[in-house]
């Protein structure tokens, strides 16, 4: 009985473990500083000089942390300036004397030599409404007295950052899954957190999964007769064929179940999509000029950016503008030619600025701040939307990895417990169910 247990405890160390392990010697073949003192500390350059950039800015940056604890976690901080500052204000949680820090380092620093990302860049107008609620955020932070912090489970400086998010829901922003700490709660709380919840009901479902399992298979082993005339290790090999059997039918079954489920959802949602679409069409024969509308609306950033450009201003003459689609596309080039630049070519953003001008009515200094808020919207959106691509597919790949993983294990633990229940079954073991040796 010891040695199926040691396989399938051995299988699940190997398939979780190892992983880290591959992550902690690449992360030490890597040169790193050896301690805090000798670390680089110095500015990336990611940031302009404050009074080179008027508009207000939030962002959210995490660095990987130093020695041992850079294997797995990271370290985050929050920086923001207000319109017209001549200072970034930088805000991390330190493990020494006051945890909360002002402006300690530079606002786009190293983080022990390692080069931060940015979680969240937030410009304009948007960063205007919601630099007062971060720095109220701040300010009710509980953990900023001597002594709060601790490394783990927290509240650490990712507690802080994740706190300080959770009160400003507007930035739409988590942080990476190895902030370690940012899921910390004071105690007592109501409640996990969603990503707790979610992780607490994967745990459980696939603890009942290999589980299932492994009661199927140490039926099937115990419930098989005894082969005469067969070795023992050819008797142990047919025993775990058993149970091994039962995972790939019972697989196949699940697939089955979940495909024709999946079957019935996409069949709902065609239905529902054709009567919407017949809605639609009748509609449009009622008001064809409202269908031809609808049929043409796009919500894609691009569009939106077009529409914000040239929307008329107060001083706008009808006399004077030109047709809207003689400027979209121009537009739509300028924008797409730059979108990987840190900011508009001066050739391209003179020739948007004469052409709001023109199609607005606007003075030259208003079409200019235009034209910029726009560009900078639009690059926040498609970074934005390549941020929420990026998210799903790691969690696409995570998800698949867990699912691999969980059924490696539940088939071992259907061929263990298989040959368990052969062995029980040649003993003439009795099992003892809630008291009962009955199995009802």
């Amino acid at each position: 009985m010891r040695r199926p247990i040691r396989k399938v405890l051995t299988g699940i160390l190997a398939l979780f473990l190892f992983p880290l392990a591959v992550h902690a010697a690449l992360y030490l073949s890597n040169d790193h500083a050896d301690s805090f003192r000798n670390a680089n500390w110095s500015s990336v350059g990611m940031l302009p000089p404050p009074t080179a950039d008027k508009d207000a800015r939030l962002l959210v940056f995490a660095g990987r942390t130093g020695r041992w604890r850079g294997i797995f976690s990271v370290h985050s901080w929050i920086v923001f300036k207000p319109e017209n500052a001549s200072n970034w204000s930088r805000y991390d949680v330190v493990g020494w004397g006051q945890p909360v820090r002002m402006n300690g380092w530079a606002p786009d620093s190293h983080w022990f030599g390692n080069t931060p990302r940015v979680l969240v860049d937030v410009r304009g107008a948007q960063a205007t409404a919601l630099i007062p609620k971060v720095q109220a955020a701040i300010a009710d932070y509980r953990y900023s007295n001597s002594g709060d912090y601790r490394i783990w489970p927290g509240p650490n400086s990712n507690t802080f950052v994740a706190t300080v998010l959770r009160a400003v829901p507007e930035l739409s922003t988590i942080l990476p899954p190895n902030a370690v700490g940012k899921d910390f709660r004071p105690y007592p709380y109501a409640g996990l957190s969603a990503k707790a919840v979610a992780i607490l009901s994967a745990t459980y479902a696939a603890l009942v999964m290999v589980g299932s399992f492994g009661a199927g298979g140490y039926l099937a082993g115990r419930l098989c007769p005894s082969l005469a005339g067969v070795s023992r290790d050819e008797s142990r090999f047919r025993d775990g064929a058993h149970g091994f059997a039962v995972w790939a039918l019972s697989v196949v079954i699940g697939a089955v179940l979940a495909t024709s489920g999946a079957t019935g959802v996409i069949k709902t949602a065609l239905q529902t999509t054709v009567a919407v679409a017949a809605a639609g069409t009748a509609g449009a024969a009622t008001n064809p000029v409202a269908g031809q509308a609808v049929g043409q609306l796009s919500t894609r950033p691009m569009d939106y950016a077009v529409d914000r450009l040239l929307a008329p201003g107060p001083a706008a003459a009808d006399g004077n503008r030109a047709a809207r689609v003689d400027f979209v596309q121009p537009v739509a080039r300028a924008f797409s030619a730059n979108l990987k630049n840190p900011q508009l070519d001066a050739k391209d953003r003179a020739m948007l600025v004469q052409m709001v001008v023109h199609q607005t009515g606007l003075p030259q200094a208003e079409a200019e701040k235009r034209v910029d808020d726009a560009f900078t919207e639009l690059k926040a959106a498609e970074q934005k939307a390549r941020d929420a691509a990026e998210a799903a597919r790691k969690a696409a790949l995570v998800t698949a990895f867990a699912a691999a993983a969980i059924l490696a294990i539940a088939c071992a633990a259907a061929c263990g417990a298989a040959a368990l229940g052969a062995r029980h079954r040649d003993e003439n073991t009795l099992v003892s169910l809630f008291g009962s040796r009955r199995f009802w």
